[in-house]
């Protein structure tokens, strides 16, 4: 009897989203329930929600990450952003990968510390941005020296405070592979007494990352588990008693 195996790799990774139809009137510009929820500083989108009552028109607010790095809303999309309530939308703006203060602001009155004008802010990858000291006069950010840390991208629910920004948090497992070679599918004979180790290895060009990491068995046919080994055995992996069939062996990181 044989039984054949397939190696696999995961990558962790989630994202929702939610939309909901509103009513008909709309949020005024010092309304709080405006706020930047998202910001991918690679992939240059920001994501702003409406977590008000009603529809929300933010076509004339301006994103703002210091003088001469400005952009009005609408001019992103050419036409009128109107947020439904409980919903978000994704606006594309020239970010700084590294680090940045980005404001969200009602008007082009980017000097302002006024919170009906500074309407959100968010610090990210380093301390004291440009107008970080307006957006704590203003009650929109709780420390000049906050920042948010980690990867891109910075996601929130409240806002507010550098606490309750976070950084993405990604896992990535790479490529498992027989030992001293590039493939990925043996066939060993079972059944028959004698242990038959299977050895892999990673593929050392592919990047892996998350702190904890785990191994799984599983019979492709019905998807059962056979064994959630810790680590790899020091001799690889003995299937002897799996029986004939094909077995897949996934390598899992995750944080």
């Amino acid at each position: 009897m044989k039984r054949k195996l397939f190696f696999k790799k995961i990558k962790n990774w989630g994202a929702t989203a939610l939309l909901f139809l509103g009513g008909i009137s709309l949020l005024q510009a010092q309304d709080t329930s405006i706020r930047l929820t998202q910001v991918d500083a690679d992939g240059d989108t920001v994501k702003i929600s409406n977590e008000g009552t009603s529809p929300a028109d933010i076509t004339n607010y301006w994103l703002c990450l210091g003088a001469g790095t400005y952009v009005r809303v609408g001019a992103t999309t050419g036409g009128n952003v109107i947020i439904p309530v409980s919903s978000s939308v994704n606006v594309v703006y020239d970010l700084d990968p590294v680090s940045g203060g980005l404001g969200l602001f009602s008007s082009n009155n980017f000097g302002s510390s006024d919170p009906a004008d500074l309407i959100d802010f968010v610090q990210y990858g380093a301390e004291n941005q440009p107008r970080v000291d307006q957006a704590v006069a203003a009650g929109r950010w709780d420390s000049a020296t906050a920042f948010v840390s980690g990867a891109s991208p910075y996601s929130t629910i409240v806002g507010g405070s550098a606490d309750e920004w976070s950084g993405a948090c990604e896992a990535r497992a790479g490529q498992i592979q027989i030992a001293g070679t590039t493939d990925t599918e043996t066939s060993i004979c079972v059944g028959e007494g004698t242990d038959d180790p299977i050895m892999v290895e990673f593929d050392a060009t592919i990047e892996r990352s998350g702190e904890s990491f785990s191994w799984l068995i599983t019979d492709q046919a019905t998807n059962a588990i056979l064994g959630k080994p810790a680590m790899m055995p020091a001799g690889g992996f003995v299937l002897e008693g799996a029986g004939a069939g094909v077995c897949e062996i996934w390598y899992l990181r995750y944080a």
